[in-house]
């Protein structure tokens, strides 16, 4: 019992040393990403479109949407996707592409499979991965087929996330929506 005791003890002691983080509201993030948007306008799209956003079956043979509808690695072999998803990592500063190098490596990810989405703008990709051995750090995209177009947030532990691509106002709305049941991996 004393060892068990002895234990508990170490184990509050160690939890007490450690830093502890919060989670991220919709508006932190937002606020965050684009510090000069309307951010009371996006979060009421936000609003507007939650009810109306549902998670759809992959049509079958959509030639848009070959190898996005399994698992996140797969979708490399989508040379639409891949060549836009290239082209928007390519823009991030270069010492945080070099420190997020598992970016570029499709299998190397722990991702959960991609899925699809009905819109109010149409229907979308979402992709999800992190860091291996870190899921702190994640990576959070929506792909639209049918403009070739990739908006997303990375997410770097301990506090800073990127918005990737050039989302206006209502598609980053659908991106707040994608990631707000998972800010519990944002933390600040």
């Amino acid at each position: 019992m004393k060892s068990k005791l002895s234990f508990f003890v170490l184990f509050l002691l160690l939890i007490a040393g450690t830093k502890s983080y919060a989670a991220m509201t919709l508006a932190d993030l937002l606020t965050q990403l684009s510090p000069s948007s309307n951010a009371p306008a996006i979060l009421a799209k936000v609003d507007q479109f939650s009810p109306q956003t549902k998670t759809i079956p992959f049509p079958a043979n959509d030639p848009s949407l070959q190898s996005l509808s399994g698992d996140y690695y797969l979708s490399e072999k989508n040379l639409n996707f891949l060549q836009t998803y290239k082209a928007t990592m390519a823009k991030l500063p270069a010492a945080l592409h070099q420190e997020n190098s598992w970016l570029d490596q499709f299998r190397d990810t722990v991702a959960s499979p991609n899925q699809y989405f009905s819109t109010p703008l149409g229907k979308f990709v979402k992709l999800a991965s992190c860091r291996p051995h870190m899921c702190g750090t994640n990576l959070s995209l929506l792909y639209d087929p049918a403009s070739k177009n990739i908006w997303g947030i990375l997410h770097i532990t301990q506090g800073k996330a990127y918005l990737l691509g050039s989302p206006s106002d209502d598609q980053l709305a659908l991106l707040l929506i994608s990631v707000k049941d998972n800010l519990t991996d944002y933390e600040f």
